[in-house]
């Protein structure tokens, strides 16, 4: 069965980095083939730094609507994923890799998001046992991790505005956030190869580690604020215990008052310092914030409001005008009679 070549849609195939090998530029070129056969309009953005500068007039050469990207050198691969992401145009948008581009299905997961209208994230089969810690660190971040996520995932345009829109982008755009308010479909990729990760892999697995843990800080501080409020009232509730034990035995040694007075003291000095940095710093967060607002995704509604007021108040619609408007006079026109 084949589908008809779709010409009210603009697609973009965007590539963070540059990293083709010959089976990578043959499946690039299919690729390319595959875009022309089932969308007119289509483009694909590559991101270079500029180290293959002599294969770009090839590129150029045999495959046509693409767009070669100049970056800086030692960029971070999210952050270039966000980078060209922002630069594409179309209204269905892939992210995907130069090692992915010849196991997923590209067109699937770009039909699949248009008819959707949700977020279509390939999958590896199999499993991890880094999944379960992986995806109580996404949890707290706020985001759904999985291990077995791979790089290529579509997106409808007014999703992808709204991830690009977000503070963590650069995690957004990798792992779709835990809100309830973003629709996500995850699509197994069975043609996924299992190989041996290259440094260059380990070292952006590493970096997307630590960019999950810095993105977990606002529920690590909230846990760190109610935790040292509980050391404050742990503190004065032991000194007020350290003055009632002096106060009714006899039999206390001399010092121990003192002793567990300045303890108490200082914890709770302790724990209200935590705090208020705590707090202070969650206030920070939560004003350098970006508020997207778009929470209502969606609208049902049993009566058009719309259209009985139109009917009651007898307002007539017209395109065309019976007769023009009168002039309005502004200040070139010179001074009123």
């Amino acid at each position: 069965m084949t589908t008809s070549r779709r010409e009210d849609v603009l697609v973009s195939v965007c590539f963070a980095d540059a990293e083709f090998d010959a089976a990578g530029y043959d499946a690039l070129k299919r690729l390319a083939q595959a875009l022309n056969e089932s969308f007119r309009y289509w483009e694909i953005l590559i991101l270079d730094d500029g180290s293959r500068r002599h294969m770009e007039d090839d590129l150029l050469r045999a495959i046509e609507n693409l767009r070669l990207l100049r970056t800086s050198l030692g960029m971070p691969f999210y952050r270039r994923r966000v980078a060209v992401a922002a630069e594409a145009i179309g209204d269905l948008v892939l992210l995907t890799a130069a090692e992915e581009i010849g196991q997923i299905d590209a067109i699937a997961l770009l039909r699949t998001a248009e008819q959707d209208g949700a977020i279509v994230v390939s999958r590896k089969p199999g499993w991890s046992a880094l999944n379960l810690p992986l995806r109580v660190l996404g949890r707290t971040a706020g985001f759904q991790v999985n291990a077995q996520d791979m790089l290529s995932a579509a997106f409808p345009r007014t999703l992808l505005n709204r991830l690009l829109a977000r503070r963590d982008r650069e995690l957004a755009v990798r792992f779709p956030p835990a809100d309830g308010l973003t629709p996500v479909i995850w699509r197994l990729c069975d043609t996924a190869r299992g190989k041996g990760r290259s440094l260059r892999e380990t070292r952006r697995r590493f970096n997307l580690l630590h960019r999950l843990l810095v993105a977990s800080a606002p529920r690590v501080l909230a846990l760190l604020g109610l935790g040292s409020l509980l050391v404050v009232l742990s503190a004065l509730a032991y000194i007020a215990y350290a003055i009632i034990v002096w106060l009714v035995m006899d039999d206390v040694q001399s010092g121990w008052l003192t002793t567990s007075v300045v303890l108490g003291l200082t914890s709770a000095f302790l724990g209200t310092a935590i705090f208020g940095l705590s707090i202070g710093l969650q206030n920070l967060i939560e004003l350098l914030a970006t508020n997207a607002g778009d929470d209502v995704l969606e609208e049902r509604s049993a009566v058009d409001l719309f259209g009985r007021v139109i009917d009651e108040l007898n307002v007539e619609i017209s395109t065309g005008l019976a007769h023009p408007p009168p002039r309005v006079r502004d200040r070139q026109d010179g001074p009123r009679a």
